[in-house]
């Protein structure tokens, strides 16, 4: 029984509603998801070239600025982001920056924390 339940969590595991964007030097970013569209609000036309900062509150800022510049190669943040309308959902984001003799990219995955707790706790 217990493998059973641990193999639907698993499975359950692929089907969060997941953003995914990317970002240059600067944080603008340069790529996203439909999920990013949809947890934000915001169209791909206004999405293009906006800074990642802009969907969290000013308290926010250092924590996520931090988080996204390590010299590491990867880190993870709990953060609500704002939508356009002025809704919060807490997403924990995964930040994976590849460097390159060109500069550096930086891919981010988020998940809704309420969909983490729902299905693990």
């Amino acid at each position: 029984m217990r493998e059973q339940s641990e193999r639907r969590k698993i499975e359950a595991k692929g089907t969060f509603p997941e953003i995914h964007c990317s970002l240059d030097d600067s944080l603008n970013i340069t790529g996203w998801n439909n999920g990013f569209i949809k947890a934000t609000g915001y169209s791909s036309e206004q999405l293009s070239g906006m800074n990642f900062l802009n969907f969290f509150k000013k308290e926010e800022y250092q924590t996520v600025s931090n988080s996204i510049n390590l010299k590491n190669s990867q880190e993870t943040f709990d953060c609500p982001v704002l939508s356009k309308g002025g809704q919060e959902t807490i997403f924990r984001f995964s930040v994976v920056t590849i460097f390159s003799a060109g500069g550096s990219s930086t891919l981010i995955n988020g998940v809704e924390l309420k969909n983490i707790i729902a299905n693990y706790y």
